[in-house]
């Protein structure tokens, strides 16, 4: 579901949304768009971010064009980040739907963290990790 707009989370008129693209069982969550560019590009994942995500994908061996890349968050939320409950709002009415069906889910960042699991930890506790959905 894609719709032009979504409320409730607090960053209505915040430019944005970016909604997530791609295919494949692999999916990709970076936190949010860092810039005006990326909300105008459309693209998840791809602004400088992106291209190192690229190279990295590269490295690892992954084609990049063959995973869903989004955002935990949609809309740009400023400097500051998304303020209390956006992360969470934004997983329940569209994270969780993108991730069906998905094999494999690379966090990046603690926001996308947290959007998929559900905690608020630091990244570095979880690096390396891997998180089984529905599992402690």
């Amino acid at each position: 579901m894609k719709p032009g707009k979504c409320k409730g989370c607090g960053l209505e008129g915040a430019p944005g949304p970016v909604w997530g693209s791609g295919e494949g069982k692999m999916m990709l969550v970076g936190e949010w768009p860092r810039d005006e560019g990326e909300v105008i590009g459309g693209v998840a994942l791809g602004g400088a971010a992106g291209r190192v995500l690229r190279v990295a994908c590269h490295a690892a061996g992954v084609d990049r064009e063959e995973c869903y890349a989004t955002y935990a968050v949609k809309c740009l939320p400023g400097k500051k980040g998304p303020g209390k409950g956006v992360v969470e709002w934004c997983a329940k009415a569209w994270l969780k739907e993108e991730m069906e069906g998905r094999r494999v889910v690379v966090v990046l960042g603690e926001g996308a963290l947290e959007a998929v699991t559900g905690e608020k930890r630091g990244i570095g506790e979880w690096r390396g990790a891997v998180w089984v959905q529905g599992e402690e």
